[in-house]
């Protein structure tokens, strides 16, 4: 899985790379349908912006973004979302599946072999 950190008008320390990857990497090992994830910083004005986009099988995309007054606020923000957003379209997939099983018929509704033979 590749791991692209992208930084915009600021720099980013190799520590904090480090701790951004080893996050990233403990929200996505729950996912394995995710295929790469690409984190962008950016600084507009006064504010940090941070967006992560993830890419899955299937031409799957989500993306989740975070403004605050810090970068890593808006980090662990933006993580979080990334987190929730994965969390619901596994459910989704998941549910799916599970409304796709075979409905039992009660007894009553069955077809009696007893009846047809005679």
């Amino acid at each position: 899985m590749a791991i692209t950190i992208t930084s915009r008008q600021e720099k980013i320390s190799d520590s904090f790379k480090e701790l951004i990857e080893k996050k990233v990497t403990g929200v996505i090992n729950n996912y394995p349908r995710v295929e790469s994830v690409q984190i962008v910083f950016d600084v507009q004005r006064f504010l940090h912006v941070v967006e992560i986009a993830a890419m899955g099988r299937k031409s799957v995309r989500i993306v989740a973004g975070e403004t605050s007054d810090d970068m890593r606020k808006s980090f662990d923000g933006a993580l979080e979302k990334f987190d929730r957003q994965l969390r619901r379209a596994r459910d989704k997939v998941v549910e799916r599946k599970t409304l796709r099983t075979r409905v039992d018929l009660p007894e009553s509704e069955m077809p009696d072999a007893e009846t047809d033979e005679a």
